[in-house]
C-alpha cells in the first residue's frame, strides 16, 4: 500500500498530465486535468411527516455539482440503503433525491445522509432526520359541568393529548364549532396549558365549551368533549369582591441569543385585575419588548445579553395586589475564533502545523 501510494506520487510530480490507477480507479492530474470531486449545492434537511399526508410520500434533496457527474447512495442511521443491489417498494432515488413511499414510522423514521462519489473524490452531507408528526385524540369520555358562583374566577382544564411537533396552539369553542370564544381583560387562553382562564363569571357566560388545538406543522386540529360552564347567581344578589390572584405562572427561562420568547401572566379577581410588567432593577423594558392579549403576554424579540435578569408580573385591582418574578438567562452557540480554509498545494509540497 505504501509503495503503491509512493509510486504514484513520483509518477504525478514528474508529467503535468499523467493518468494514475489507485484502486482501479483512473485520476488525472497536472496542469491539464478537467475533473474534479464532488461539491454539494442541494442537501437534505430534516422533514416532519404525518400518516394523513395526502401525498403519502417523502422526498429528500440531493444533489452535487461534480465531473464526471457523482454517483449517489444514502444512508439511514449509519447504514447504507442499498437502493441497486435490494430493491425496495418504500425506497427509489430519483437523480440524487431519495423518495419514501407510503412512509411507516418503525421502518422510515431516522438520521439520513447522502453520499456523492466520483473518481476524484466522495462528500458525505449533513444529517437530515425524518420523523413523524402527529396529534393524538381527546379521550371519548364525557367532562364533568363546572359551577361557578357569579363574580368568582374559574379556570376550564383542557388537558391536550401528545402532541409532536409539540409547538400547537389552543382556542376553545363556545357552544358549536366554528364559533370560537374572543378572548379580553376577563379571558384569556394560554398559550402553555390550553387552559381557559376566567377572572370573574359573569352570567352570559353559560354555554358549553371546547378545547381545540391545532399544530400548525402537520396542519392536524382535534377537539375536546364539551365543558359545560354554569354560572350561580349570588344567594344575597351582591357580588363577592376579592384580590387579585395570579393562576397563570412563568418560571425561569433561558433563552437562546437573538431568539424571541413569550412569557405569560393572567389573575383571577373581581373587580378585574390590571396586569403589569417590568424588569427588575430597571426604568424599562427592553425595546425589543411587546406585550399583548390585554397585557397577559410579554414578547421579548431578537433577546440579547442585556435582556438577561428577573421580570415580574404584578396584578392589581381595588381589593389588593400579587407578584410573581422570574429570571431570563440567555446563551449562545458557540462560535469559531478562527476559522479553516481552502487550500491548494502542488503535489510533492509539504507543510507542517504545530498546533
Amino acid at each position: 500500500m505504501t509503495f503503491t501510494a509512493l509510486l504514484l506520487l513520483l509518477v504525478s510530480s514528474s508529467v503535468p498530465a499523467a493518468v494514475a490507477v489507485l484502486f482501479n480507479e483512473p485520476r488525472i492530474f497536472g496542469e491539464d486535468a478537467t475533473g474534479y470531486g464532488p461539491i454539494f449545492e442541494e442537501e437534505p434537511v430534516d422533514v416532519v411527516y404525518t400518516e394523513d399526508s395526502p401525498d403519502k410520500r417523502i422526498s429528500m434533496n440531493c444533489r452535487a455539482r461534480a465531473n464526471p457527474p457523482a454517483a449517489y447512495r444514502w444512508r439511514r442511521d449509519n447504514w447504507e440503503i442499498k437502493l441497486m443491489e435490494q430493491p425496495d417498494e418504500h425506497y427509489s432515488l430519483v437523480g440524487g433525491n431519495l423518495v419514501i413511499t407510503n412512509p411507516i414510522q418503525k421502518k422510515h423514521a431516522g438520521t439520513y445522509v447522502c453520499v456523492a462519489k466520483n473518481i476524484y473524490g466522495t462528500v458525505i452531507s449533513k444529517e437530515a432526520r425524518v420523523k413523524f408528526g402527529f396529534v393524538e385524540e381527546f379521550p371519548d369520555e364525557e367532562r364533568e359541568p363546572v359551577r361557578v358562583m357569579e363574580g368568582q374566577g374559574v379556570v376550564l382544564l383542557c388537558v391536550p393529548p401528545k402532541a409532536w411537533p409539540e409547538e400547537v396552539t389552543y382556542r376553545w369553542i363556545y357552544n358549536e364549532f366554528p364559533v370560537f370564544l374572543h378572548t379580553d381583560r376577563r379571558r384569556f387562553v394560554s398559550q402553555k396549558t390550553g387552559n381557559l382562564y376566567i377572572s370573574k363569571v359573569e352570567a352570559q357566560d353559560a354555554g358549553n365549551y371546547s378545547c381545540f388545538v391545532s399544530s400548525p406543522i402537520i396542519g392536524k386540529s382535534v377537539y375536546s368533549k364539551f365543558t359545560t360552564l354554569i354560572p350561580l347567581p349570588p344567594d344575597d344578589g351582591e357580588e363577592r369582591k376579592y384580590p387579585a390572584d395570579i393562576s397563570v405562572k412563568f418560571g425561569d427561562t433561558t433563552a437562546m441569543l437573538a431568539s424571541n420568547i413569550t412569557i405569560e401572566c393572567f389573575a383571577l379577581g373581581n373587580p378585574i385585575p390590571h396586569i403589569v410588567w417590568r424588569k427588575v432593577d430597571s426604568t424599562d423594558l427592553p425595546a425589543n419588548h411587546e406585550i399583548s392579549e390585554s397585557g397577559a403576554v410579554l414578547h421579548l424579540y431578537n433577546v440579547q445579553y442585556e435582556d438577561v435578569g428577573a421580570y415580574e408580573c404584578e396584578a392589581i385591582n381595588t381589593k389588593g395586589k400579587d407578584w410573581h418574578k422570574a429570571w431570563l438567562y440567555v446563551e449562545s452557540a458557540p462560535e469559531w475564533a478562527e476559522t479553516i480554509n481552502n487550500t491548494q498545494v502542488d503535489i510533492g509540497f509539504v507543510r507542517l502545523y504545530a498546533i
